[in-house]
């Protein structure tokens, strides 16, 4: 279960998700939480953004359905929720400070959704994220003087640009099908995890638990956007 929050940076106010795992409503007790820096906490939270992005991707893809099945086709829009999509996929198998997604889990999948997911991450790494493949192309092409409207030469110039400006309505179907499988699949594993963290926390100290301060939530300001953030 989830939240929206308004949380106000230096610069200006920005919403940040804040998914709560468990939510307490008791009366009677004061529940407070203190942060887990043990390494087997960092495959558990690398998993879970995983299945974040893996929920938000179908998100986007009902979002692109629902325009479709309107008939009011904005292609803005939907280019917008294409790239966001595609986006969100992909970043669940970069590199970077997560942990890599689970090899074994892309390995169970059936032939067409294996097809589907190459086909997904290409598209991010060689249409949407770098301008590489045929489905952008732009030309400059040369106006010619039509020969009976007077002598042969060459009256303008144009540019020409093509693109892929969003998935079909099937496109997004698939990516939505093979996104919700996937977190079905990792959540399994979640589950697990879970478990272990559970039994690696109550080993530690509880007295030390207890008595732990961690430093307040930093909200990320511009000053950031180019810092790695650090390993669980």
């Amino acid at each position: 279960m989830g939240s929206v929050e308004a949380l106000h940076s230096p610069q200006r106010p920005r919403h940040f998700i804040r998914a709560d795992d468990l939510i307490r409503k008791l009366a009677v007790a004061n529940w407070r939480y203190v942060d887990l820096n043990i390494p087997e906490a960092r495959l558990l939270a690398d998993l879970s953004s995983q299945a974040n992005d893996l929920q938000t991707t179908a998100d986007m893809c009902d979002l692109a359905l629902a325009e479709f099945s309107k008939g009011s086709l904005v292609v803005g829009l939907l280019e917008a929720l294409m790239s966001g999509a595609v986006v969100k996929y992909a970043r669940c198998f970069s590199s970077g400070v997560r942990a890599n997604f689970p090899n074994s889990v892309l390995e169970g999948l059936p032939v067409n959704q294996k097809t589907d997911h190459e086909f997904f991450v290409a598209l991010r790494n060689k249409y949407i994220a770098h301008s590489v493949n045929v489905f952008e192309e732009t030309k400059i092409v040369a106006y010619l003087v039509p020969e009976e409207r007077g002598p042969r030469g060459v009256a303008s110039i144009g540019v020409q640009h093509d693109r892929l400006a969003s998935l079909g309505a099937e496109d997004f179907t698939r990516l939505k099908a093979l996104s919700l499988e996937l977190h079905r699949q990792i959540s399994i594993i979640i589950e697990e995890e879970k478990q272990k963290v559970l039994d690696a926390a109550r080993r530690l100290q509880v007295d030390g638990l207890y008595s732990q301060v961690d430093p307040p939530k930093k909200v990320a300001g511009d000053s950031d956007v180019t810092k790695s953030r650090k390993q669980h």
